[in-house]
């Protein structure tokens, strides 16, 4: 199940998800910025994608091709201002600029594959389906600029995503009345931490050039190093068993419990999901060993996975029963 995340590391805190004694995909010279709120993330995104230079890359769980990214105005009809797919085709058409686009294409969970290839089949935009075996799902979302900007998105590129910081109970730019407010949080990168975003894209784009392609239409990054803050920051990743590599990786799930562990004074979790038994038994086991231990839980109610909300409150609970 590849997917990415970042992680503020401290000196009692490094996470080491390849096996070895020492933390991977640590750099100590990156600026970073947290994006609350999804028009504040789609309109940074945008901004990004209408300047770059050379290449963009977007990896996603989901996106549907209608998918308004900015809109000019709040009334009761919006004007879209920028939709994303005709901002990327406007830049793959520029003849030194190359789209590659990744997408979650599978049996199980929904995806958006076919959609977003036939959006895109009249422009130079190479869009390639990640076909994950079984429960699995390519649910990795990231963008990169120019190999020199690096966003960690938090939301698929779906309507119904789509929201202010307001919040609006009936927003029209969400596609219709009645879709709920979503609230979610983004993370732009400058720095060497972008090179392991990109290292991740082209590793998963290369791996299926060999799979399915022939070998063919792979990507030879530059992977730049340019300093741009004194942010340490540690890129982890899930990777599916039998892909990249044999045993894959569980770098997210290692840095969860690591952190978790370390944990002195309070942990506060903000999440979209807790269904996990091993990250809730770890969260248990921290309070019992640390009485003194505060634990903050922001979590959603109603989770879009119907089966999820009994799950979530069983791992609260302590029932082993799913």
């Amino acid at each position: 199940m590849p997917r990415i995340k970042l992680f503020r590391a401290t000196h009692e805190n490094w996470f080491v998800s390849l096996g070895g004694s020492e933390p991977s995909r640590l750099t100590h010279d990156n600026g970073v910025q947290a994006l609350i709120d999804n028009e504040t993330t789609l309109k940074k995104i945008i901004d990004a994608v209408n300047s770059a230079a050379h290449s963009v890359y977007l990896m996603q769980s989901e996106y549907h091709p209608y998918f308004v990214a900015v809109y000019d105005s709040v009334t009761d009809i919006p004007r879209p201002k920028e939709s994303l797919t005709d901002v990327l085709s406007r830049k793959a058409a520029e003849s030194d600029i190359q789209v590659y686009i990744l997408l979650n294409n599978n049996l199980v969970a929904p995806d958006s594959f076919k959609a977003i290839s036939d959006a895109f089949s009249d422009t130079s935009v190479r869009v390639r389906g990640f076909p994950a075996h079984g429960p699995h799902a390519m649910h990795a979302k990231a963008l990169v600029v120019d190999e020199a900007e690096a966003y960690i998105i938090g939301p698929p590129f779906r309507q119904d995503f789509w929201d202010s910081r307001d919040h609006i109970i009936d927003d029209p730019r969400r596609g219709s009345k009645g879709v709920p407010p979503k609230h979610d949080v983004s993370t732009c990168l400058r720095g060497s931490a972008v090179a392991s975003v990109t290292e991740y894209f082209v590793q998963l784009w290369n791996y299926l050039s060999d799979a399915h392609f022939d070998g063919s239409d792979k990507i030879a990054p530059a992977m730049p190093h340019v300093p741009a803050g004194a942010q340490t920051i540690q890129i982890v990743r899930s990777v599916t068993p039998k892909t990249l590599t044999k045993k894959g990786e569980t770098g997210i799930l290692e840095a969860y419990r690591r952190a978790i562990h370390n944990a002195k004074d309070f942990i506060y979790l903000e999440n979209q999901y807790l269904t996990n038994k091993s990250v809730a038994n770890t969260l248990r086991n921290a309070l019992k060993d640390r009485p003194e231990l505060q634990l903050i839980l922001l979590l959603n109610e109603n989770p879009n996975v119907p089966s999820y909300r009994q799950r979530q409150n069983d791992r609260l609970s302590g029932s082993e029963s799913t």
